[in-house]
């Protein structure tokens, strides 16, 4: 379809439907194709000379934008020219870029401190670690930085979102050692935030110590179940790995009464197929953690990992993608350790 130039890459493809263009950003700006790739050709005005370009994002009306070494650009007429944003540290750049458009969002701080409702938002990643945001509102022309999510030498490589119980963000991390090493340090993660990007928790359960995330995927069955396929950027000799995670909504509280002592039920149904639903009390404001370990010891999932105001909460798993067995689900609250025995049937 087509050949690039000697010493040139292709670092990311984007397509869009109306009307129907291929987008695809190399190291000397963007080509673009409006005959279904039958030809390309350079879409540069308002870029750069010699901007690499890492990623494409493409919103629900059209609107482009590219991550480049020399900034982030935004197209409203399907690529003929480009608009300069700001905001974004002239030391740092910006590697992957996710569009999201949640109307059921509450919105995030603008400058004003007040809460946005329901803006459609361009998420940017950078190789300093840095999580921004723009807005629809304001042209996706202005970036604000949210969290300087990664200390030290990662990079935020990789962003995907999906709606279960509200919007999840999700950020796959890696060293900033160059591709072209033959080894990198294995320093990286995958980073889930349920906030708009504001705060950030590790989930590396089921993952290598320190796992260089250098692409994410994900598949979403419903509004409590998705998976979430990582991809591992590792040495020339033993090659890349995919690492699939099972992300479940979050613990919906059920009673307003204040429990007296720290309680874990047993689950129900027991056995069960699919999906099950795990009880438990907290008698005051607590760090909670719910984990499943399968019968030798081995964690393959943690359901919640945050803090909890006193109250009775529930907690729905879907055991989809693992096999039928006993596994024990334990409850860790302040001082307060609980373990039981469940049994997956398929």
């Amino acid at each position: 379809m087509y050949q690039a130039s000697a010493g040139d890459n292709i670092f990311s493809i984007a397509v869009k439907n109306t009307p129907h263009t291929i987008f695809a950003g190399t190291r000397n700006g963007v080509i673009r194709s409006t005959d279904n790739g039958t030809t390309f050709g350079y879409s540069n005005s308002g870029i750069p000379d010699s901007a690499w370009v890492y990623d494409i994002a493409i919103d629900s009306s059209g609107t482009l934008a590219i991550a480049s070494s020399k900034g982030v650009f935004i197209s409203t007429d399907n690529g003929d020219n480009w608009l300069t944003t700001t905001g974004i540290p002239p030391e740092d750049t910006v590697a992957t870029l996710l569009f999201v458009n949640d109307t059921t969002s509450t919105g995030l701080l603008n400058k004003t401190n007040s809460i946005r409702q329901n803006s459609s938002r361009l998420y940017a990643g950078t190789k300093s670690g840095n999580f921004l945001v723009s807005e629809l509102l304001e042209g996706y022309l202005f970036f604000h930085l949210l969290i300087a999510l990664i200390p030290g030498n990662e990079q935020i490589a990789s962003l995907v979102a999906a709606s279960l119980g509200g919007l999840k963000l999700y950020a796959g991390t890696r060293s900033q050692i160059s591709e072209s090493a033959s080894k990198i340090n294995d320093v990286g993660g995958v980073y889930e935030s349920t906030d708009n990007g504001k705060n950030w928790q590790q989930i590396n359960d089921g993952l290598p110590s320190e796992p260089p995330v250098s692409a994410l995927a994900i598949r979403v069955s419903d509004e409590t179940f998705a998976e979430l396929y990582a991809g591992l950027f590792k040495d020339t000799t033993f090659g890349a790995e995919i690492y699939k995670l099972a992300i479940t909504t979050d613990a919906k509280e059920v009673s307003d009464q204040i429990p007296s002592d720290y309680k874990l039920e047993q689950n129900y149904p027991n056995p069960f197929n699919s999906t099950t639903t795990i009880k438990f009390a907290l008698p005051k404001e607590s760090f909670t953690k719910l984990e499943i370990f399968n019968s030798l010891g081995e964690k393959v999932s943690t359901l919640v990992s945050e803090t909890f105001q006193a109250g009775i909460y529930e907690y729905e798993w879907n055991a989809e993608g693992l096999p039928s067995g006993i596994f024990f689900y334990r409850l860790t609250a302040e001082n307060y350790i609980q373990v039981k025995k469940l049994l997956f049937m398929k």
